[in-house]
């Protein structure tokens, strides 16, 4: 419809000025109705980039975190059977902290 309603237009000159003419305003004419459709694209493209970056970022921190977790539990495992062999009044306080430890992890991952 805007193609044909621009290239209707009137226009008046030789046959290669009025085909210039009709090309240059139907071009000039989806010029101006792709920037009313699609308002600013490359702002819209870094916008969209920058939240990409934030979820691989949190995903990341999330992986680490879990990483982090799971070395803390096996130091306190190993510390845990280390003290039980040696009959430590520790045990308690370590377990207390492994059980903590999965605590904190099941209420994160809920």
């Amino acid at each position: 419809m805007l193609i044909q309603q621009t290239w209707c237009q009137h226009v008046e000159g030789s046959p290669s000025f009025i085909w210039e003419s009709k090309l240059r305003n139907v071009k000039n004419s989806l010029k101006n109705w792709a920037k009313t459709q699609y308002k600013e694209p490359e702002a819209k493209k870094r916008k969209v980039k920058a939240k990409i970056e934030e979820i691989h970022y949190a995903i990341e921190k999330q992986e680490y975190y879990q990483a982090e977790k799971k070395s803390r539990r096996k130091c306190l495992q190993s510390t845990l059977q280390y003290h039980k062999r040696r009959g430590r009044k520790k045990v308690n306080k370590i377990k207390a902290d492994l059980v903590e430890e999965r605590r904190q992890e099941h209420s994160f991952l809920s």
